[in-house]
């Protein structure tokens, strides 16, 4: 479709003596008109089922799930609150459960209050009682007891351990300790994207985790940064 959309109509450009079938635009416009249509209904076909997932609450009330061509009732009554991610559902109930929808089945993550929790493509972070747990593809996993604050990209979570005074990070399954900071959280500020956070320490270092590595990028703190699908942009301080 892009070529369609470079070249001019009409007398300034004939498309058809560039790729050699003159003839067939001249004589059957009719033909292309169908092509254009046929690449359009694709074209939305394949944006249509690219992303599984949706929520919405009915004019009765009542919380359905897209899965799909298929059509679920999660719950009778309207959730409090509810995120759609790549591959879940997640949403705390009427009765303040916090609950996740993925694989054909509801799962109880939680019973009664929580505090917070955040959707990305492929994890949900939830933080409940002070503590931080991650649901990543059906398992659970608590990342500590109790934490200052987080931050979460696409498949990665950052997060300051208060009861270990640890600066940690989990991706893949894994928690690396980042930084020690028994004084305080180290990371003075932290920010993530698809598959990396970035962050500045008390020392003013600036460091990325790409993939569960450590870099060690600047050793200044850098004016601004922010994180992108695997992209780290930022202004050091020399301009």
């Amino acid at each position: 479709m892009a070529w369609l959309n470079w070249f001019p109509l009409g007398n300034e450009c004939d498309v058809g003596s560039l790729f050699g079938f003159n003839s067939i635009f001249r004589k059957q416009p009719i033909v292309l008109n169908k092509l254009l249509f046929t690449l359009i209904l694709i074209a939305l076909s394949t944006k249509a089922f690219a992303q599984p997932f949706g929520a919405y609450v009915s004019d009765r009330e009542e919380f359905y799930a897209m899965d799909s061509l298929t059509i679920l009732r999660l719950d009778h009554l309207p959730p409090l609150s509810y995120k759609v991610g790549k591959n879940c559902i997640a949403f705390i109930d009427n009765t303040k459960n916090f609950k996740i929808y993925a694989g054909g089945r509801t799962q109880q993550i939680a019973e009664g209050y929580t505090q917070d929790y955040h959707v990305t493509t492929n994890l949900v972070t939830i933080q409940s009682n002070g503590m931080l747990y991650v649901w990543d593809n059906g398992k659970m996993f608590q990342l500590a007891q109790v934490i200052d604050n987080y931050t979460s990209g696409d498949s990665i979570v950052a997060y300051y351990d208060r009861q270990k005074y640890e600066f940690n990070c989990y991706w893949n399954g894994r928690i690396l300790k980042l930084e020690e900071g028994i004084g305080g959280n180290p990371a003075v500020f932290m920010t993530a994207g698809d598959n990396l956070v970035a962050y500045t320490n008390t020392f003013n270092n600036f460091r990325i985790v790409y993939r569960g590595e450590i870099i060690d990028q600047e050793s200044q703190r850098p004016q601004s940064f922010r994180c992108g699908a695997n992209t780290v942009a930022y202004v050091d301080n020399d301009n």
